[in-house]
């Protein structure tokens, strides 16, 4: 893959991107990749020399990187743990790598994490649960014990003056989370069945045949919604899930009266907004060659219609 530099990042930061020194070794696949669709892994290994990417989308991802010195230096000062191992293990006839940040003196299983508050807020991804409970049976199947998963997140927008004003809102700018661990059994099956669909996917696109499409899960599908705005503003008043909600909800707003007994005259409208498949859209590197992405991509960016009027 070509890593460009349009947005003309400082160069030390460039040259450290670029300088990225990931490699999965002689694994046919990784952890990382395993939770991500099939069809996007396949197109991506097969199109990479003809991929490019900004740097200034992976500087997160440098960060990253960082983290893992701050975790061995974690390590060395406590003197307990073990840190950014990676294992390997034969499934399906595939060989599987993936490392792990750190596991404790305590036999938990972690991983770190730059993301925003949203997720903290919102609901932890289910990718979260899925990579931890991977990475726990590699590490079983190396000799380690597992007792436990968590994820530390560390916010990239955190402010100390949102603590106190939104609820939910983490209390600090690192904090755990802990992720629910799954039988070993249970992992152990998870992982195979990954395996089986990628090389499934692998298969059928060699051989020039159509891959398995996306699932809406994976495509990051948003459902369509209905804004109410209120006379010209810009903000949405409130955003509903369908038309009938939405029509009840202006016509409710319209029936209430003033502090002087006046009935509102406040006129409103219904805008419609169709669902997107974000990944698509907006985050997908293989989306030129993918006829599925470019589908709903030319479906979904298409203008909202306006499906309301003033509403009575």
């Amino acid at each position: 893959m070509k890593i460009t530099n349009h947005n003309n990042l400082p160069a030390p930061i460039y040259n450290a991107i670029i300088a990225n020194p990931y490699s999965r070794g002689t694994a046919n696949i990784s952890v990382t990749d395993l939770i991500e669709p099939p069809q996007l892994v396949a197109l991506r290994d097969s199109h990479l020399d003809d991929m490019e990417s900004d740097a200034s989308s992976l500087v997160w991802s440098l960060m990253g990187q960082a983290m893992h010195t701050i975790l061995e230096r974690s390590g060395i000062q406590s003197g307990k743990g073990k840190t950014e191992q990676r294992l390997y293990m034969k499934v399906e006839g595939w060989d599987v790598s993936g490392q792990f940040d750190y596991i404790d003196e305590n036999n938990v299983l972690w991983d770190w994490k730059f993301v925003s508050t949203y997720e903290y807020m919102n609901g932890i991804k289910t990718s979260r649960e899925k990579q931890l409970n991977m990475y726990a049976a590699l590490a079983r199947a190396n000799g380690y014990t597992v007792e436990g998963l968590r994820v530390g997140f560390l916010f990239r927008d955190w402010s100390v003056y949102a603590v106190s004003k939104q609820p939910g809102y983490p209390r600090a700018q690192a904090v755990e989370v802990p992720i629910p661990m799954w039988p070993e059994e249970v992992a152990t099956q998870f992982l195979k069945d990954r395996v089986r669909a990628h090389q499934r996917a692998q298969k059928a696109h060699a051989k020039g045949k159509a891959v398995v499409e996306c699932t809406p899960e994976e495509r990051w599908q948003t459902a369509d919604s209905y804004a109410v705005y209120k006379n010209n503003n810009k903000s949405a008043t409130r955003v509903l899930p369908t038309i009938t909600e939405a029509e009840n909800f202006v016509r409710g707003a319209n029936s209430k009266t003033d502090n002087k007994g006046k009935i509102s005259s406040d006129r409103y409208k219904i805008q419609y907004r169709p669902g997107a498949s974000v990944r698509c859209e907006r985050y997908c590197p293989v989306l030129d060659w993918c006829e599925q992405g470019k589908k709903y991509v030319k479906t979904d960016r298409r203008e909202a219609d306006e499906v309301g009027g003033d509403g009575a």
